[in-house]
């Protein structure tokens, strides 16, 4: 794997967490990653449906919003038949040495 910027990354975020998004673009400018924002299962756009698939009565709502956003992101992988993917919570810190190490595979 030599280009990253083809490597699908997925992150995970909540829409008016801004300031996380500017730091993950950061993050991946420096690391030439192609961001793919995980909008969908927000907390306050849950449907019945989407809410019917957790049990309520043992995850909070963010909990649910987090767990339903990376089955999102697995979902997506697969269906892109891309060999791999990389799911990033939006307050990632990658080590310098990210890009390269991750080369090595």
């Amino acid at each position: 794997m030599t280009d990253l910027s083809s490597l699908a990354t997925y992150v995970v975020t909540v829409k008016a967490f801004k300031d996380r998004h500017s730091h993950i673009r950061s993050q991946s400018e420096h690391h030439d990653l192609n961001l793919e924002f995980l909008w969908d299962f927000g907390i306050d756009s849950m449907t019945g449906n989407d809410l019917s698939r957790m049990d309520e009565k043992l995850l909070l709502r963010k909990s649910i919003s987090t767990v339903l956003k990376h089955m999102e992101a697995m979902r997506r992988s697969i269906a892109s038949s891309d060999r791999f993917a990389l799911v990033l919570p939006d307050d990632a810190i990658l080590f310098p040495e990210f890009s390269a190490s991750l080369n090595q595979f």
